[in-house]
């Protein structure tokens, strides 16, 4: 099994071969996976699937069924054009921790040694029981002096080893695991660079998945703050289901139908996700010296974010016009579109993270 894992990619557009690893982003909600090509110097999409993600109820709480889940992972393997077995993972982003470190530049054999060292100081855990993955995310100047400045992730060894076990079994040889933040920032600045974004000195990206959400903050083109909020789509199917004596299916069909949040009674839900996201621009506004924060559109990707009514109460309350960002939705022109109505079921956006993870190790 793995024990180091490094997440770094270059941000080229050059690819290494005709076809990319297979990406597999295993949602607490679904699981998605995504391979590429590139033809005459443009990507598409080779192949794509989403399932479901099998869990049981356990102690409460929901968790994977992983006999389950290896058996779908094997009619996925066997039912699909997939060329070659090659796939990069990424887990559940609550799985992970994440810390900001700075470095000053250092040589490919010197820079794991320095990443496990700050690793080892900057989480509670022994590090030999966990994976690291580390990600350059831009560079700083102090005194002159050049700083590069990277995102360590940390996850304990025995869910690392879950997710690769199941994924290995299933036929396919797992070559890299990461969190879901680190795969979306390789697809964005793959699609659309954060140094060439139109709103402004801020961005801001929310993914909003079945039992979390994302969210990223972005300040002159440079990755600057993340936040991972417990609330998801599926805390809006259990609102429902709850007042229908626990029937999750009627719920979803309600979640998805055409009436408004109060009519559907998902207003608690909703008021919840905004708040989350106001509360996270006051504080990165008080880390950077009461400066305001004030992007102008919010990028959004994720089933949970298609519900209907969702982006307009977001817009309503936060002030923040809505951009739906799918990265495979005709994905050879990189562009982001406007999101515009309401959509039921899940689009092709749910794909963001299973894109990101395609295209590591791909890029040079």
């Amino acid at each position: 099994m793995m024990t180091i894992i490094n997440a770094s990619a270059a941000s080229h557009r050059r690819t290494r071969g005709k076809y990319s690893p297979i990406g597999i982003d295993l949602g607490s909600g679904r699981v998605k996976m995504l391979q590429l090509k590139q033809q005459r110097g443009r990507c598409f999409v080779h192949d794509q699937c989403h399932f479901p993600t099998p869990l049981k109820a356990a102690q409460g709480k929901h968790v994977i069924e992983p006999q389950q889940l290896l058996e779908q992972l094997r009619q996925a393997k066997h039912k699909h054009q997939w060329r070659g077995s090659r796939a990069c993972l990424s887990m559940d982003n609550r799985t992970c921790y994440t810390r900001t470190v700075s470095l000053p530049p250092l040589k490919t054999r010197d820079l794991k040694a320095a990443v496990l060292w700050e690793a080892g100081n900057l989480f509670s855990f022994e590090i030999e029981e966990a994976v690291v993955s580390w990600m350059w995310i831009g560079t700083e100047s102090n005194r002159g002096r050049r700083i590069d400045r990277y995102l360590i992730a940390a996850a304990r060894k025995e869910t690392a080893d879950f997710y690769t076990g199941l994924v290995q079994k299933a036929g396919f040889n797992p070559v890299s695991l990461e969190m879901p933040l680190t795969a979306l920032l390789r697809s964005i600045n793959f699609r659309q660079p954060l140094s060439n974004t139109e709103t402004g000195k801020h961005a801001l990206f929310i993914d909003c998945g079945c039992n979390s959400t994302l969210l990223m903050l972005a300040s002159e083109g440079r990755y600057c703050f993340h936040r991972v909020l417990n609330l998801g789509a599926g805390h809006f199917y259990r609102a429902i289901a709850s007042d229908r004596k626990g029937d999750l299916k009627a719920a979803l069909r309600l979640v998805y139908s055409r009436g408004t949040l109060a009519e559907k009674g998902l207003l608690a839900e909703a008021s919840r996700l905004a708040r989350g996201i106001s509360e996270t621009l006051a504080y990165w506004s008080d880390l950077s010296q009461n400066e305001p924060v004030n992007p102008a559109v919010l990028d959004v990707s994720g089933g949970g974010i298609l519900i209907p009514g969702l982006t307009a109460y977001l817009h309503q309350e936060l002030g923040l016009k809505s951009r739906l960002y799918n990265p495979v939705h005709d994905l050879a022109p990189a562009r982001n579109e406007q999101l515009t109505g309401s959509k039921n079921g899940y689009q092709d956006t749910i794909f963001s993270a299973a894109h990101g993870l395609a295209l590591r190790g791909w890029l040079k």
